[in-house]
């Protein structure tokens, strides 16, 4: 669960600064070019003892914004994320509870933003584990 709080924490970072860019364009276009110059500054960025944040991104077709993962040591195994799985409807609910109220990404949530949360393996870079929270979860 800490993996995702800290994911918002960092885009609520985020969105505090578009918030105050005057540019004429798009919004979609606005996020996805402060999002790459966010990742740019800043990843890869420490989260955890697991887990390190190496890029997000935004996808304007699909208005997604991507937390890009790399998980360690015991989180580096398909075995662990079997048991995030199990529990995927608690950290749904957590998560769309706190997009809901962080009025910091209430532009994202108002253009219908989803959220997407992606975890590789450190050591082979295999995807392990993606949780995606669509408008329908936090609306």
């Amino acid at each position: 669960m800490q993996h995702f709080t800290s994911a918002i924490k960092l885009w609520s970072a985020i969105l505090f600064s578009i918030a105050f860019v005057a540019c004429q364009k798009p919004i979609e276009e606005r996020i996805a070019s402060d999002v790459q110059k966010w990742t740019e500054a800043n990843c890869p960025r420490t989260i955890d003892a697991l887990t390190r944040l190496d890029s997000m991104t935004y996808d304007i077709p699909s208005h997604t914004v991507r937390y890009h993962y790399a998980v360690s040591d015991i989180a580096d195994s398909p075995l662990y994320w079997t048991q995030y799985d199990h529990e995927q409807a608690l950290h749904r609910a957590e998560i769309a509870k706190q997009l809901r109220l962080n009025t910091e990404i209430k532009e994202l949530v108002a253009n219908k933003c989803t959220f997407q949360y992606v975890y590789h393996s450190a050591s082979n870079g295999q995807k392990l584990y993606t949780l995606t929270i669509s408008p329908a979860d936090y609306q």
